[in-house]
């Protein structure tokens, strides 16, 4: 638990792999992991019991944050 935070973490503070999108797992009840990882527009958090519908709208938002930003 605490190496996959950890290492959730160092991905995102990483100037290369800073800006690629990610997605955190957790058990909701590891309430300590959840408030350490480090989350923004592309980097989000999913608790299980994990459900389809949440997985999808997490997948779309990070598509969207990482689609190029149109004029």
């Amino acid at each position: 638990g605490t190496e996959a935070v950890e290492a959730f973490n160092a991905f995102g503070e990483n100037p290369e792999t800073s800006n690629v999108p990610a997605i955190f797992f957790a058990d909701r009840r590891q309430k300590s992991l959840i408030s350490q990882a480090k989350l923004n527009d592309h980097r989000l958090l999913l608790t299980s019991p994990l459900k389809m519908r949440a997985l999808r709208v997490a997948l779309l938002k990070l598509f969207k944050a990482a689609a190029p930003q149109q004029s």
